[in-house]
């Protein structure tokens, strides 16, 4: 697939970007879509489908009374811990897909549940695009394209939106386009997107404590109001109806799991797993991760001076270094968070790095490399006791591997700060 988009980059390079972009934007579309039935996973059909069931059978606040067992979690019943947004968000697929009858949402089903993570991952790209284009000046077309490339055929990407089906894709484009608006002042504009954002998946907070620090410190209180106010009043409105209706399934599913949720996936927690330490590290992960967040981000805006508004110097490795914490810290992680983090690299190295040089995206090229190579090399084998010390060393090697990219984005920022790139 990779190859395929470089060709058509060729053959449409004398042409308008514009026309090569939509060109990229058709082909990820219909080799995605097509792609899908011949990847099944269980998030769909097991804990997305019985949420949205509950909508399409006239009870549409009953999303939070599903339990689901997993069979690599013995003994937990997993809630649905999405707000009401994501879920909704699929009802009109899923209604379309058994209308036309492609009930396997293993297969065909689930191709057609995935359009809408398919459109929000070219409005992404597109938005990525945009994003470089306006803030690193004289934008090369076949850099252009090369951004396009290396964002939508990312096995990151593809594991996230095709593979499970997750909505990342949507976190990232209602960041960027906050962020846009917050880097324009148009505060109202940035808490509305920031907002869908949350609505989307609260992993959408690891971007809004850089923004909270630096508008304490800069002491812009009415913003602060403005921004997190209106974040607060879509949460209240979108949640509090299933409060109000079932307030111990609400509570459990989106509040009480979290404490209970188990270590799970590439985290360094792994080392805890079968200790005396592990009841706390379950307990009190989330609290160790968001003061991480913030410690770091005191650190870089107080005290280093970086701030979000530094498009082409500090702005983007601030967002960057700490999507890298939230890796490190969370402890259920899989690699479908790393999408976030890849989408960051490569418009840090485009729009701070990259900046008038026109060269390849080599550093975000190596974090894809380093990334994928350890989770193709090391199983996941959660369960398998046999398998357990290669499930250490790869969570090792891949927070090691998290460690030397934020040194390495930290120093290479530093370095440019400030100056202009030639």
């Amino acid at each position: 697939m990779l190859a395929s988009s470089i060709l058509i980059i060729h053959r449409f390079m004398n042409n308008a970007l514009y026309r090569t972009k939509v060109s990229l934007f058709v082909f990820y579309f219909i080799v995605a879509f097509i792609s899908k039935p011949s990847f099944p996973f269980i998030d769909v059909p097991e804990y997305w489908l019985p949420a949205i069931k509950a909508v399409l059978q006239g009870h549409p606040l009953d999303i939070y009374s599903v339990r689901v067992a997993h069979s690599n979690l013995p003994g937990l019943e997993l809630p649905n811990v999405h707000l009401p947004l994501a879920v909704y968000l699929l009802v009109p697929f899923v209604w379309l897909a058994e209308r036309l009858g492609f009930s396997d949402f293993y297969g065909a089903g689930a191709a057609i549940v995935g359009i809408p993570l398919l459109l929000f991952d070219i409005l992404c790209a597109n938005e990525l695009l945009r994003f470089a284009s306006d803030y690193r000046p004289g934008l090369s077309r076949r850099d252009a394209l090369l951004l396009i490339v290396m964002f939508l055929f990312s096995p990151f990407l593809w594991f996230t939106s095709v593979y499970m089906q997750h909505q990342e894709s949507l976190v990232l484009l209602a960041f960027l386009l906050g962020y846009h608006e917050f880097i324009q002042g148009r505060d109202g504009q940035a808490g509305l997107f920031w907002g869908i954002m949350m609505m989307a998946k609260l992993i959408g907070l690891v971007f809004l404590v850089p923004i909270f620090v630096y508008l304490v410190h800069i002491k812009a209180h009415r913003r602060l109001l403005v921004i997190f106010g209106l974040i607060g009043v879509l949460l209240v409105i979108t949640t509090l109806p299933f409060f109000i209706y079932n307030f111990e399934n609400a509570y459990y599913s989106l509040i009480k799991f979290e404490s209970l949720r188990p270590i799970f996936g590439i985290t360094i927690y792994k080392f805890f797993r079968g200790t005396s330490l592990e009841p706390y590290a379950v307990r009190y992960a989330n609290y160790v991760l968001l003061g991480a967040l913030f410690v770091l981000s005191y650190w870089l805006v107080v005290k280093r001076g970086w701030t979000p508004t530094a498009v082409d110097s500090t702005g983007p490795a601030l967002f960057l270094l700490c999507s890298l914490v939230f890796l490190l810290l969370c402890k259920w992680v899989y690699y479908h968070y790393v999408f976030l983090s890849l989408s960051l690299f490569i418009l840090w190295e485009l729009v701070c790095v990259n900046v008038h040089r026109g060269s390849f995206p080599l550093y975000s090229f190596l974090f894809v490399f380093a990334m994928c190579g350890i989770q193709s090399q090391f199983p996941m084998a959660d369960v398998a006791e046999k398998y357990y010390p290669v499930v250490l060393l790869r969570c090792l090697l891949n927070a090691c591997a998290i460690l030397i990219s934020m040194v390495f984005v930290y120093r290479m920022t530093n370095a440019y700060r400030g100056e202009k790139v030639v």
